[in-house]
């Protein structure tokens, strides 16, 4: 079993200089470091006042010199809002950076004020997010890409740096229902279940997950990465690095399903929300401090 820690709750409360929020996480991930956590990852948001959501490829890459051995991800990048060739480009960069210590997580977005600023509808979402991953895949191949898709056109584009691991970082991507955990298993090799998804759901889910890639033919399990706050845990304070969960709280086979790996837990260090019954009906911004509600919208990132 692995663990690592999320950084979006040491984005709250936002009373401080945004510079101090930004110190105050690298001293964060530099103090993890030596604590046997194996990655730590951020979030991605657009125009997100009044919370707070570093970028994150930068931060990520102000963070690589940090972090030792850790695993650095992005969970997830909103990739239907970017452009495919900055992602894939930014991503390269990064990857040798870390040397070959990232994972890029990806998922659909669902705010409509990003949407709006991205120039896309919510029907946008999906096909945008599986043509773009198409490109990223053949640029970081080394392919030479001519095509003409429902979101750009490229004509003999081809990356002049390759990723530091091949063909490309490991790939993860967001669900919390049935269809895109199917959506998951047929694009990247691993899945990640949220906050929003009650842990009772998880291990039904990794059962879609593990059917559907055997459906795929993918050649390989998959990986299933579960966000979880079992409710005996209390907050750490400011700095204390994340919580270790006990094996036995993850179910370990039990909830991944004969014969599969156990599941890996994020596990925030401090409190980001309800408790996770009322997660499953609500998603929330900020911290426990902030208790800003998400916008009345139909669904989350990972949906």
């Amino acid at each position: 079993m692995r663990i690592g820690f999320h950084l979006t709750p040491f984005w709250s409360p936002t009373d401080r200089a945004p510079t101090a929020i930004i110190d105050e996480a690298i001293e964060v991930v530099r103090a993890a470091a030596g604590m046997g956590f194996a990655w730590v990852s951020i979030g991605h948001h657009w125009l997100s006042h009044p919370t707070v959501w570093p970028h994150p490829i930068a931060m990520l890459g102000r963070l690589a010199p940090e972090a030792g051995a850790m695993r650095l991800k992005t969970s997830m990048l909103l990739l239907p809002l970017l452009n495919p060739v900055d992602v894939a480009e930014s991503v390269v960069t990064l990857d040798h950076i870390t040397h070959g210590r990232l994972d890029v997580g990806v998922a659909i977005g669902y705010r409509e004020l990003e949407l709006e600023a991205a120039g896309l509808r919510r029907r946008d979402r999906v096909p945008k997010l599986e043509e773009s991953l198409g490109v990223m895949k053949r640029l970081w191949r080394g392919e030479e890409v001519t095509l003409e898709g429902a979101y750009m056109k490229l004509t003999k584009a081809r990356l002049g740096l390759p990723p530091h691991q091949r063909p490309h970082p490991p790939l993860e991507m967001g669900a919390q229902s049935v269809g895109a955990t199917r959506r998951a298993a047929r694009l990247v090799d691993a899945v990640f279940f949220g906050p929003q998804v009650a842990w009772a759901d998880v291990g039904r889910l990794v059962g879609v997950y593990r059917e559907a890639r055997a459906a795929e033919s993918a050649g390989t399990a998959g990986t299933a990465f579960a966000w979880h706050r079992p409710h005996h845990l209390q907050p750490a304070a400011r700095g204390e690095g994340a919580h270790r969960v006990p094996p036995d709280d993850l179910g370990g086979d039990r909830a991944a399903g004969d014969g599969a790996r156990p599941l890996t837990c994020y596990v925030p260090s401090r409190s980001t929300g309800p408790t996770p019954r009322t997660r499953r009906a609500r998603c929330w911004r900020g911290s426990a401090r902030t208790r800003r509600r998400m916008p009345a919208e139909r669904s989350c990132c990972c949906s």
